[in-house]
């Protein structure tokens, strides 16, 4: 499994922001490598919910 770490300001209140970023089925609207997430199961967002999400495919690099 990859990490990734970063950092980004955003003027909103940490609330709202945490429960954008929580449902990752949001993750479309602010990252453009994703072109769909679903909910898997049933239940409210929370603990042990579980996602599936579709990465944007990457061209594959030829060697030289």
């Amino acid at each position: 499994m990859r990490h990734i770490a970063g950092q980004v300001t955003i003027n909103a209140p940490v609330r709202e922001v945490f429960d954008m970023v929580a449902d990752e089925r949001n993750e479309p609207r602010y990252n453009p490598r994703i072109v769909r997430a679903e909910k898997l199961g049933d239940g409210p967002v929370g603990a042990g919910a579980r996602f599936g999400a579709e990465p944007r495919s990457t061209p594959r690099r030829s060697r030289l």
